[in-house]
């Protein structure tokens, strides 16, 4: 026979300790390989240029962009319109819908929801987005 050391067979509550010591050490180390996979941008809602479709890794430089969408909810007291809108290729988004500030120059009072309309946004320094003009889409 080989020179192999036989560990004694384990039942019950040793076996019971082992197993459940394995799964924990396991999952112990998911979170910590998840988290440095990920860059440590999961749950950054902010940083849009970091989301897959949102214009990640060949950016255009665009700071403004027009396009169409339906007003889906409007906060004139919060300067906040939310915006089912087409894509926006200047900015390398998909369609999607989105709530942005709107600049106080926009007239929220006369927006309502349902309404088509076209739109101007500008990506500020700090990477937000604002609504800088809005009327009826033709």
């Amino acid at each position: 026979m080989s020179n192999l050391i036989l560990a004694p067979r384990l039942r019950g509550p040793a076996l019971k300790a082992l197993v459940l010591g394995g799964l924990a050490a396991a999952a112990l180390a998911l979170p910590a390989h998840a988290q440095s996979n990920s860059g440590g941008n999961m749950g950054n809602m902010q940083n849009m240029q970091n989301m897959p479709g949102m214009g990640g890794g060949k950016a255009p430089a665009a700071t403004s962009a027009s396009a169409t969408g339906t007003v889906e909810s409007v906060s004139a007291q919060q300067r906040k319109i939310k915006l089912n809108h087409e894509p926006i290729p200047a900015f390398g988004w998909p369609a999607m819908s989105m709530e942005m500030a709107a600049a106080p120059a926009v007239d929220l009072t006369q927006v309502k929801p349902g309404a088509k309309v076209k739109f101007t946004l500008s990506k500020g320094t700090d990477g937000s987005y604002t609504v800088q003009a809005l009327s009826p889409a033709q």
